[in-house]
């Protein structure tokens, strides 16, 4: 079993924007993640009418399709509670394995008692997993059958991640010892903090203006982590972590850009409603933007490129998937490149 040489856990939906953006990582960034692929309710629900093996097919052709061979994790979600879920996950180790890829399952306290995820034995042998905790889960009474479960998967702490789901979180609000008797009982192979206070919704933000909206949990991460290098970070990117699946549209014609401490919030109105402005919001909040100093420059990520393309011509719009998209492919950048300076310095 291989250690993490991971950095950043960012969370992302197993959606289309997403999918395109983390494709979209490029190669020296790629190597500093190691993204956690959550299977939505929506997306499960596109699937249900599918045998068991294409379903595991599809989720394996969704999540290398955006992260590739190197590190990833996959959460099914939902999807563990298909009748026929030992299928889904025993074809889905075929598949992972059949690549040599560096995928790992992902399971949570309520997994412990589901056949599913122990058919992936020789996945979970050959790659480990990951165990993500919320503070609801540590306060299971499930959590007295984990070292069951271990026993059953063939598993040792050493073989798993331990990932704690700290979700939304307030100023001032810690993120180590959220799961501490977990975090201080075993040896992991790795611990990863997980955390977001994106808002769930922009509509408490009056249009057409820009904002700034910190970002609580890496500020939180960045003070602690100075006292335990070996830890690593993760977040939910420009989502909310609870954010409802599907997303509610039509949305306003917005962007979100992250800053070293706070994202830029640019909110403009629904497009094409009655006296509304249309798509072209998006070319205005574009070109100021790139006037701003939290602006990286073309050539830091392709989201980056892509506002910046937006920004100098009057023809093109791009669409709310496609500035999510931009916006997550520069977020995962930014992150990345903020822990190599933190585990640096």
């Amino acid at each position: 079993m291989t250690t993490r040489e991971s950095l950043y856990v960012p969370v992302l939906r197993a959606r289309r924007a997403e999918h395109d953006a983390l494709r979209q990582i490029s190669p020296n960034v790629r190597k500093l993640i190691a993204p956690v692929i959550e299977i939505t309710p929506a997306f499960s629900e596109k699937l249900s009418a599918l045998p068991p093996k294409r379903i595991a097919q599809a989720v394996w052709r969704f999540a290398l399709g955006s992260g590739g061979s190197r590190e990833l994790y996959v959460d099914l979600g939902n999807l563990l509670e298909h009748p026929e879920a030992d299928i889904i996950c025993h074809e889905f180790e075929y598949l992972v394995l059949s690549l040599h890829a560096d995928t790992q399952l992902v399971f949570h306290v309520s997994d412990f008692s589901k056949r599913g995820i122990r058919r992936a034995g020789e996945l979970l042998r050959k790659n480990g997993a990951a165990f993500r905790v919320t503070s609801a889960d540590y306060l299971s009474p499930a959590l007295s059958d984990f070292i069951t479960f271990m026993k059953r998967t063939a598993l040792t702490p050493a073989d798993i991640d331990l990932l704690v789901d700290c979700e939304m979180v307030a100023e001032g609000q810690k993120l180590r010892g959220t799961a501490d008797r977990l975090e201080k009982g075993y040896n992991w192979r790795s611990i990863t903090y997980i955390a977001g206070s994106f808002p769930a919704s922009l509509s408490a933000f009056p249009k057409n203006n820009e904002y700034e909206v910190p970002r609580i949990e890496w500020q939180s991460f960045s003070r602690e982590a100075r006292s335990k290098a070996n830890v690593r970070y993760g977040d939910y990117t420009i989502q909310h972590p609870l954010q409802r699946d599907p997303v509610p549209f039509p949305p306003s014609a917005s962007i979100r850009y992250a800053g070293e401490r706070y994202w830029v919030l640019m909110r403009g109105e629904k497009p094409g409603g009655p006296n509304a402005p249309g798509p072209e919001q998006y070319i205005g909040h574009a070109f100021m933007l790139r006037q701003r100093s939290e602006f990286c420059g073309a050539d830091f990520s392709a989201g980056d490129a892509y506002i910046d393309f937006i920004a100098g011509q009057d023809v093109h719009t791009g669409n709310p998937t496609k500035w999510i998209q931009a916006g997550v492919n520069h977020h995962v950048t930014l992150a990345a490149h903020q822990l190599q300076r933190l585990r640096a310095a």
